[in-house]
């Protein structure tokens, strides 16, 4: 029985490990420079601006 099991289990939980990686986009928010923000249209550092 867990011959048959642990590969089903591997099969169907691998995908899982994947998506808590999670997107590396909003940390690259935290690489701008001080009084910079990121656009995320440019896809680059900003100068932040003041309303």
């Amino acid at each position: 029985m867990i011959k048959r099991l642990l590969p089903v289990l591997i099969f169907v939980l691998s995908p899982m490990a994947a998506f808590a990686e999670g997107s590396c986009d909003h940390d690259t928010a935290n690489r701008c420079a001080d009084g910079q923000v990121w656009d995320a249209g440019s896809g680059s550092c900003v100068n932040q601006t003041t309303s």
